[in-house]
This record gives C-alpha cells, sequence and structure tokens, in this order.
C-alpha cells in the first residue's frame, strides 16, 4: 500500500529514483507476501487456511467488494461536489444531498439483518445492488 500511495504521489517531472523506490517497495511486498503464504502452507494451525483463499465464495465476494468500491464508493464523494459547482449549493446543503442514502441504508440494513435467515444471503445483495444501479441511472 505504501508502494502505491508513493506511486500516486509522483508527478510527472520527477527522478527514477522516486520511481526505483516505488519499485523497490513494490518487490519488497510481493517477496513478504509469497514468504508469508509459504510459511501459512506449512503451518500446523495457520492463521489464514490458503483453501479459504482459493474457494469460489470468497473470490466472488472479493470480486464484488472491489467493483462496489470502485464504483459506489469512488462515485459517492463527487456528489457533493457536483451539488457545489453545477447547482451553487453551499458545503453543507451538499452535504445534506447524500444523507438520505445514508439514512436508507442504516434503516435497511437493520431491516435486512433480521430477515437474512429467512432471505439468506444473495437476494438482499442482489437486490440492493439493483436499487444501487437505478439510483445512479437516476442521477444521469
Amino acid at each position: 500500500m505504501f508502494s502505491l500511495t508513493q506511486m500516486g504521489s509522483r508527478t510527472s517531472g520527477t527522478s527514477g529514483i522516486s520511481w526505483i523506490s516505488v519499485g523497490t517497495l513494490f518487490a519488497l511486498s510481493m517477496l513478504l507476501l509469497n514468504a508469508f503464504l509459504n510459511q501459512e502452507r506449512r503451518a500446523k494451525e495457520p492463521v489464514v487456511e490458503i483453501e479459504t483463499l482459493k474457494g469460489r465464495p470468497f473470490l466472488a465476494s472479493n470480486i464484488y467488494n472491489l467493483l462496489w468500491g470502485f464504483s459506489i464508493l469512488g462515485f459517492n464523494p463527487l456528489i457533493p461536489l457536483y451539488a457545489v459547482s453545477v447547482f451553487g449549493m453551499s458545503i453543507l446543503e451538499s452535504g445534506f444531498v447524500i444523507t438520505p442514502r445514508s439514512v436508507g441504508m442504516m434503516i435497511l440494513s437493520i431491516i435486512t439483518s433480521f430477515f437474512l435467515n429467512r432471505w439468506g444471503y444473495r437476494w438482499p445483495i442482489l437486490i440492493g445492488t439493483l436499487a444501487i444501479a437505478c439510483s445512479f441511472f437516476c442521477l444521469l
């Protein structure tokens, strides 16, 4: 993460030494990850079961979280900025633009947690994702 942060903070006119340090940090992180995975494979009681990481549910949830992070969480901070720059709202007013979404998510997460045993996990995720996709479509 530090390597990616350093890479993102560099400007285009920097010297080659900064990119060498970024590459070195990235290579070091890959070596440490490899050492960790090798240790976990040999351990009698590993911290993380390697078989868990290879499972389809784990992979599917991580792909979903990646898409969620890029689309939803990456887009939401831009809504108040859009409200300020296009509609001339104050900063306080623009914060209230996303308040109904936050309150709705809190209420619906409480309701969903009560019915999770009856509904299962897939339907709430599917319906919530479709509702968010429809709301983004309405923003266009």
